[in-house]
C-alpha cells in the first residue's frame, strides 16, 4: 500500500507554521525542523509564505555560525534524517531566493570536508527553481539563444551559489565537461572587483591544505567558466571578436588562445564544429561545439 498525502485544501498549515514561527523566534531548531517536517511530509511547501521562508533561511544562516554553531559534520553523520529536513529547507528557500542559508550551508559542507554533498546540493537547488519557474534544464542546450537564456537560473546570489559549487568541484578535482552544463546555468559576473572579493572570501574560509595551490585551480577554474559562458551564446562571442579585431586590441590574441586552450587536451569543454555546424549545440559528452560562425572569424 502506498501512502499519499492530505490534499492539499485538506491540510492545515496552521500549526506547523505556527511551530517554525516560535522555533525562531525562541531559537530552538528543533522546535523548527519538527514543524517544517510536517509541511515536508505534506509536500504542502507551495503553502509556505514568502516571509516565512526568509526567516527560516535567515535563521539556518545564523544556526551554522558562532556562538551557537551547529555542527553540521556531526548532524551528517549521525543524524541523517535531521540533515535530509535541513537541506530540503534550505533548498525549498533558496529556490524562492531567499538564500542565505544554502550559501552558509555549502559554505559549511565544503569547509568541514564534504564538497560532494555541495553538488548535491547545487543539482538539489536547480531541480526546485527549474520546478518551480516552469523551465526545462534541456533548454540549456537549445539552438535558440532565447531558450538557452530562459533556462539560466542567474540572480547575485545564485553566482556567490555557484562560485562555493566551482570551489567544491575544484576540491574534488571534478572540474570538467561533465560539470560544464551545471555551470552554464549561471551568468557571467557584471562587476569584477565584487567577483574577486567573493572569490577570496570563498577560498580564505574554505582554508584548504595548500591554499596557494587550491587559489591557483580555483582562479582557473572560474576563467575556464567564464570563457564558457562567453561561448556559450556564439552570436555575443563573434561580436566580441569583432570587437576586438576592430579597435585592434592585443586581448583579442587571449581570446583566442583561451579558446584553443579549452578545445584541445583530454579535460577540453569545447569542440569545433564542422561545416555544418552553423548553430550552437552541446554534445551528448557536454561539450560546447562552437559552430563554424566563431572559427571563421
Amino acid at each position: 500500500m502506498i501512502s499519499l498525502p492530505p490534499p492539499l485544501d485538506q491540510f492545515d498549515i496552521t500549526v506547523p507554521l505556527q511551530l517554525i514561527r516560535d522555533g525562531i523566534s525562541t531559537k530552538n531548531l528543533n522546535q523548527l525542523i519538527k514543524g517544517w517536517n510536517n509541511i515536508r511530509s505534506a509536500q504542502a511547501m507551495d503553502l509556505v509564505p514568502d516571509d516565512d521562508y526568509a526567516a527560516m533561511s535567515e535563521f539556518l544562516a545564523r544556526s551554522l555560525n558562532p556562538p551557537n554553531k551547529l555542527k553540521i559534520l556531526s548532524v551528517y553523520q549521525r543524524l541523517p534524517a535531521v540533515y535530509d529536513l535541513l537541506v530540503s529547507m534550505a533548498v525549498e528557500a533558496g529556490a524562492r531566493e531567499h538564500m542565505m542559508g544554502l550559501i552558509e550551508l555549502s559554505m559549511q559542507l565544503v569547509s568541514c570536508g564534504l564538497p560532494h554533498e555541495t553538488t548535491t546540493l547545487y543539482d538539489l537547488y536547480g531541480s526546485c527553481v527549474r520546478l518551480l519557474r516552469g523551465i526545462s534544464r534541456h533548454h540549456l542546450g537549445a539552438a535558440e539563444r532565447t531558450k538557452r537564456l530562459g533556462a539560466r537560473l542567474g540572480g547575485d546570489a545564485h553566482r556567490l551559489f555557484l562560485l562555493i559549487h566551482i570551489a567544491s568541484l575544484t576540491l574534488q578535482k571534478q572540474f570538467n565537461s561533465d560539470s560544464m552544463v551545471q555551470l552554464l546555468q549561471g551568468t557571467a559576473p557584471y562587476d569584477a572587483k565584487r567577483f574577486e572579493i567573493e572569490m577570496r572570501y570563498i577560498a580564505e574560509t574554505l582554508n584548504p591544505p595548500d591554499l596557494q595551490e587550491f587559489v591557483r585551480e580555483y582562479r582557473a577554474n572560474v576563467d575556464k567558466w567564464m570563457m564558457a559562458i562567453t561561448c556559450y551564446h556564439p552570436t555575443a562571442l563573434v561580436g566580441l571578436i569583432k570587437h576586438r579585431a576592430r579597435t585592434k586590441s592585443p586581448h583579442l590574441a587571449v581570446l583566442y588562445h583561451q579558446v584553443v586552450a579549452l578545445s584541445t587536451g583530454p579535460n577540453r569543454i569545447m569542440i569545433a564544429g564542422s561545416t555544418f555546424d552553423h548553430q550552437f549545440k552541446l554534445t551528448d559528452g557536454s561539450a560546447i561545439v562552437l559552430p563554424m560562425t566563431v572559427w571563421s572569424e
